[in-house]
């Protein structure tokens, strides 16, 4: 299924990869993602670490440390530290006054 994907789309590992009997899950998704040829996203430090170990991370089309912020950005959803920044930018300072 993931050979034919318009887009892959992992956070975080599927199993104890670190260790090795629990492994071949994360590290079988992951060269499926890698090496489908669609755009292919993984985001959580766990799962970029996984990419790395594995050799892997060169090959995928985004790598986020930030798997949950990730998600919620990709879901339409806001951000508490976007929509702060927003609101500090869009407020005038006293001395703009």
């Amino acid at each position: 299924m993931i050979a034919h994907c318009g887009t892959f789309f992992m956070s975080g590992p599927a199993g104890v990869f670190e260790k090795e009997p629990f492994a071949a899950g994360t590290e079988a998704l992951l060269e499926a993602g890698a090496t489908s040829g669609c755009y292919s996203v993984i985001g959580g430090g766990h799962t970029a670490a996984c990419a790395e170990k594995f050799g892997l991370a060169k090959k995928f089309s985004y790598i986020s440390t930030g798997g949950g912020a990730m998600e919620t950005y990709i879901l339409g959803k806001q951000l508490p530290v976007v929509e702060a920044l927003k609101a500090a930018y869009n407020r005038k300072c006293p001395a703009d006054a």
